[in-house]
C-alpha cells in the first residue's frame, strides 16, 4: 500500500511536500491547506494536486506560487482555478469510483455516457463559461446526435437514432450530480439547471419502413397476393 514519504512542511504546516513511496517516477505531491478555504460541511478543505515536479526545490516553488495564487483568488471572491468540463468529470468519476459505493456496470455506463455524449458536447469548455442557453441545448444535441451530419456518419452499432426517455432522465440525473459537485468544490459559480426542456412526443404508431425494409416487402407482394408464401408479420418483415 502507497504511504507518504519525504514529508516536508512550509508556511507553518500550511503547505506539505511528499513523495508516495510506490511512485516509480518520484514526482513531488503537494497537499495545501488554505486559510478560508471550506467544504460544503464548513471544514476545511485540503487542496492535494501534484506539483509534476521531480525535485525538491522546483516542487516548493510551484507549492507555494499556487497556495499564493489561491489566497489572492480567495480574496478576490474567484473561483480557485478554472475547471474544464472534462477535468472536473475525471475528478469527479474517480471520486466515485474510490468510494467502493459504485458496481462494474455503473462505472461502465458513466463511462459510455461520457464518452459518447457528455465529453463530445461539454469536454473542453470552461465550466464558468457555461451559459444557461448553452447547458440547455445539449437536449436538442443529443436527441439527434446519431441522426444527422458527423453523429450519422459515426452512429454506435448500439446506439439509438431516436433515445429513449429513460435514457435521458437518467442522464440529466448524472449531470445534476456532476454540476452539482462542481458547484460545491467552487469549480463553477452557479448551479446549473439541466433539466430537459424538450417535449419528447411519444409515437406509439410504427414508424416508417426504411429502404431496405420496403424493398423486401415489394419482393414479398406478388407471391403473397398469389398465397405462395406465407404472409411476413408487418412489425418484423419475418414469418409469422
Amino acid at each position: 500500500m502507497a504511504y507518504y514519504k519525504n514529508k516536508h512542511e512550509l508556511r507553518n504546516g500550511r503547505i506539505m511536500l511528499y513523495q508516495i513511496s510506490d511512485s516509480i517516477n518520484g514526482i513531488w505531491q503537494m497537499r495545501l491547506n488554505v486559510l478560508g478555504l471550506k467544504n460544503k460541511d464548513g471544514k476545511s478543505k485540503y487542496i492535494v494536486e501534484s506539483t509534476k515536479a521531480k525535485t525538491y526545490t522546483n516542487a516548493v516553488r510551484i507549492a507555494e506560487d499556487e497556495y499564493d495564487r489561491i489566497v489572492l483568488r480567495l480574496k478576490n471572491n474567484e473561483l480557485i482555478r478554472d475547471w474544464t468540463f472534462t477535468e472536473h468529470w475525471q475528478n469527479w468519476y474517480h471520486r466515485q469510483c474510490a468510494t467502493g459505493s459504485w458496481k462494474k456496470e455503473h462505472e461502465d455506463w458513466h463511462t459510455g455516457r461520457n464518452k459518447l455524449y457528455f465529453e463530445p458536447y461539454f469536454g473542453s469548455e470552461v465550466l464558468n463559461d457555461l451559459t444557461f442557453q448553452y447547458i440547455s441545448g445539449y437536449w436538442a444535441w443529443r436527441i439527434t446526435r446519431w441522426q444527422t451530419g458527423v453523429g450519422a456518419a459515426i452512429k454506435a452499432s448500439n446506439a439509438s437514432s431516436i433515445p429513449a426517455e429513460k435514457s435521458l432522465k437518467m442522464e440529466m440525473s448524472a449531470l445534476k450530480k456532476i454540476f452539482r459537485d462542481a458547484h460545491n468544490n467552487r469549480r463553477i459559480n452557479y448551479l446549473p439547471d439541466v433539466k430537459i426542456n424538450i417535449s419528447l412526443a411519444k409515437e406509439k404508431r410504427r414508424a416508417s419502413f426504411d429502404d431496405k425494409e420496403w424493398n423486401k416487402l415489394s419482393r414479398n407482394l406478388d407471391s403473397y397476393a398469389n398465397k405462395e408464401v406465407v404472409p411476413l408479420c408487418w412489425t418484423g418483415l419475418r414469418r409469422c
